[in-house]
């Protein structure tokens, strides 16, 4: 059942109990119970819950533990155990506990109110509220920022296999995933790339933009990453931690994309990520270069596939292209267009970034946002810079997007006057546009100037 069925004052109940219906504390600092509601309602197919232990000193808040697990399939009572560390919270006078069932794109079945619970010797809590109410990070105490460059590790077993998995998150929003496993005695790896961002107030990454579904990743306290229900893990989840210093550049991989040679800064721009990268002419430069002058392509894209590796340019510091294997190419064959409408209209775009800074909200003032729309043969843009609000039209392909007859109101507004300006101008500039899970990005000639997260409208 979808969620906009679920709008009727429905009282869901939330009871935390031992196994003697109280909300405990064990000497492995445990908090054990269930979560429960009343009504006869189906969970959707993709329903999780969150289970956050706050404490509080002097009015201040911070998560002492947090946990995520699936509902799908499952009928209530949902149990959970609740770990946390004794010095997590050792400095707190009171602690509150609260739970969520939501799905991954933040649309929230049922929420809770915080519950005062006390530790060690929790009394029974039971807790009224009414389905959809609230958000799944709403209140949260901090944002959890993900510094770039980083690169996470962990291990998954599956198959009865054990695999190695690294996460590289790069400045420019690429990723690279790696696995290595071993199958029939023999050592392999599997690479994806794509792109990155991060959303739900600093609580998720999206990763997408490389040919597969986009992927959510939860980021949990000490930036630990937790990517849930991933089919090729048989339903487990798999934690990455943080590698200090970065770690190293990702390894060999099979590059494909469009290439532009120029004779003083020859370019690639990768089809799974959409980033345009300069390319080293060590290695096997000269094959590709050679190839490349052959059909007199100068300025123009081919599309090229070729080994290689990330490496540092040492002058700028930004990552280059270093071609170990060239493999051929295609004359005028760039990246294919496969933008999907569907995902693009009739969404909330909330700004997350412009022109490379993060977007700011201001108290009292509306959210800078944007939704288009089709009406009958034409395209309508429609929404606000922070200040005023925006109208426009708009013309898209898909791939395309350019905006045009952009107007608004004349408010004058105490604050983000700057921002605002800079919001109109950089939506007059983009040209393209690409779409990968609750992420949009607008372009201007490949480069992402505007980045939003979809969210629920209120």
């Amino acid at each position: 059942m979808k969620l906009s069925l679920l709008s009727i004052c429905a009282v869901v109940l939330f009871l935390f109990t031992s196994s003697h219906g109280y909300a405990s504390y064990t000497e492995k600092n445990k908090i054990e119970g269930n979560v429960i509601y009343r009504e006869r309602i189906a969970m959707p197919h993709n329903a999780k819950a969150r289970i956050v232990l706050y404490g509080y000193r002097h009015g201040a808040s911070h998560i002492v533990a947090e946990k995520y697990f699936s509902v799908q399939g499952r009928a209530v009572p949902f149990p959970f155990s609740l770990e946390y560390s004794e010095s997590s919270g050792e400095n707190a006078d009171r602690y509150m506990l609260k739970a969520f069932i939501f799905t991954p794109d933040n649309q929230v079945f049922a929420a809770s109110e915080p519950m005062r619970v006390d530790l060690p010797a929790a009394a029974p809590v039971t807790v009224v509220t009414r389905v959809g109410a609230g958000e799944p990070y709403a209140g949260e105490p901090e944002i959890r920022e993900i510094d770039v460059p980083s690169l996470y590790e962990g291990q998954v077993s599956h198959n009865d296999a054990l695999s190695k998995v690294i996460l590289r998150l790069e400045h420019d929003h690429g990723f690279v995933l790696l696995r290595d496993f071993t199958l029939d005695g023999k050592e392999q790896s599997q690479v994806e790339t794509g792109r990155w961002r991060q959303i739900a107030n600093g609580h998720a990454l999206i990763l997408g933009g490389n040919g597969r579904a986009p992927l959510r990743v939860l980021v949990r306290p000490g930036n630990i990453l937790e990517f849930a229900d991933r089919p090729e893990q048989g339903g487990m989840n798999m934690e990455l931690f943080p590698v200090p210093d970065g770690g190293p550049l990702p390894a060999l991989r099979i590059f494909t994309g469009a290439f532009t040679y120029y004779e003083d800064c020859p370019t690639f721009t990768d089809c799974s990520n959409g980033i345009s990268y300069r390319v080293s002419r060590d290695g096997d430069y000269a094959a590709l270069e050679k190839s490349a002058l052959a059909e007199k392509s100068k300025g123009k894209q081919l599309q090229v596939r070729f080994e290689g590796h990330m490496a540092r340019d040492a002058r700028s510091g930004k990552g280059m292209i270093v071609v170990d294997r060239f493999g051929g190419l295609a004359v005028d064959s760039a990246c294919p267009k496969s933008g999907n409408m569907d995902e693009l209209l009739n969404r909330h775009w909330k700004l997350l970034e412009i022109n490379g800074k993060k977007a700011l909200v201001f108290d009292n003032q509306t959210e800078t946002h944007i939704m288009l729309q089709k009406e009958q043969d034409a395209y309508r843009l429609s929404g606000s810079d922070g200040c005023n609000r925006l109208v426009g039209t708009a013309k898209i392909t898909e791939k395309d997007l350019q905006f045009g007859n952009l107007g608004s109101t004349m408010m004058l507004c105490p604050q983000g006057a700057e921002q605002s300006a800079e919001f109109t101008k950089t939506l007059s500039e983009v040209n393209g546009w690409r779409v990968f899970g609750d992420v949009l990005e607008l372009l201007h000639n490949g480069n992402p100037r505007l980045a939003f997260e979809s969210v629920l409208m209120d």
